[in-house]
C-alpha cells in the first residue's frame, strides 16, 4: 500500500482551510468523494500504483459552519477550481462518484481546460421521473446498506469509531446541502459545455441510481465512452477497486 499523506492549506482569497490525502507517482488524478463519507482505500491505492491520487475533501471537512459560506453549486465549483490551482495541478484526470461525479462535470463545464479527462462513477446530477434516484437519507442504517452494496457487509461487530461517525456526518451534510431533498440542480443546461473527454462508469446492479442513467448521461455527452460493469453496485469502485482502477487506466491511456 502507498504511503498517503495528508496536507491542509488555506485557499488564497477565501475563508476556508482545505483537505486532501495523496499519495502515488505519476500523472495527477483528483478523486471526489460520493454523499457518503469514503476515506482513502483500496481504489485509491489501485489508482496511485499508476497515478499521483489527490483526494479531496468536500467543504465543512471540519467545520460545518463553513457551509454557510455555499449558496449553490457554483459556489462549490469555485472552491474545487481553487483547490486544483492551489495545489499547482495541470490538466489532472477528474475522478467523482455518485454527488463527486455531478460536481466533476460541474467543474469541466465551467472550466473546459483545467482537466485532461473526467470519469464519472455512477453520478447524480440528472432526473427521470419514471427512475427517481432513492433517498439515502430517509433509510434506514440497514436499509442504507441494502440498496448500496452488491455484498452489505455485516456490521455486528464493527468497533465503534468516533473519529469515523464525526467524518461521515460532516461529508454527509455538506453533500446534502447541495442535492437534498432532489439531486438535480439543472446539470442538464450545462453538459452541452462538456467538451473534456469522458467516461461514466455504472453497476448494472445499483439500486440508488438506476444502471438506465447511464445512457441518459450518454445522450447529453455525446463523445462520452460508458462502461457498464455486471452486477455491480452503487459503489461498484469499493467492492471492485482493481476492475474499476483498470478502466480508468486505460480510459486516461486512450
Amino acid at each position: 500500500m502507498n504511503d498517503v499523506a495528508e496536507r491542509t492549506f488555506e485557499l488564497e482569497g477565501t475563508p476556508f482551510v482545505a483537505h486532501t490525502q495523496h499519495a502515488g507517482t505519476g500523472p495527477d488524478l483528483v478523486v471526489l468523494p460520493g454523499a457518503l463519507h469514503g476515506p482513502w482505500g483500496d481504489f485509491h491505492s489501485e489508482l496511485a500504483a499508476d497515478f499521483t491520487v489527490y483526494r479531496f475533501s468536500h467543504p465543512a471537512w471540519d467545520l460545518l459552519e463553513d457551509l454557510d459560506q455555499f449558496d449553490n453549486i457554483w459556489d462549490l465549483v469555485l472552491y474545487y477550481l481553487t483547490m486544483i490551482e492551489a495545489l499547482g495541478l495541470t490538466e489532472p484526470t477528474i475522478v467523482g462518484h455518485g454527488f463527486g461525479g455531478m460536481v466533476a462535470a460541474e467543474i469541466v463545464a465551467a472550466d473546459s481546460r483545467i482537466a485532461s479527462r473526467i470519469v464519472l462513477i455512477a453520478p447524480f446530477g440528472l432526473w427521470r421521473d419514471d427512475r427517481p434516484v432513492v433517498d439515502l437519507w430517509g433509510l434506514s442504517p440497514r436499509d442504507r446498506d441494502a440498496v448500496l452494496w452488491e455484498a452489505p457487509p455485516d456490521r455486528s461487530d464493527e468497533p465503534y469509531d468516533q473519529d469515523g461517525l464525526l467524518a461521515a456526518f460532516l461529508t454527509e451534510t455538506s453533500a446534502t446541502h447541495f442535492i437534498w431533498p432532489i439531486p438535480d440542480l439543472n446539470l442538464a443546461r450545462r453538459l452541452y459545455r462538456v467538451k473534456t473527454p469522458t467516461t461514466v462508469i455504472w453497476g448494472s446492479g445499483d439500486q440508488v441510481i438506476s444502471a438506465d442513467y447511464l445512457e441518459l448521461f450518454q445522450s447529453y455527452i455525446p463523445h462520452a465512452e460508458t462502461v457498464l460493469i455486471e452486477n455491480g453496485s452503487h459503489l461498484v469502485h469499493v467492492e471492485r477497486p482493481a476492475e474499476v482502477a483498470s478502466v480508468i487506466k486505460q480510459a486516461a491511456d486512450s
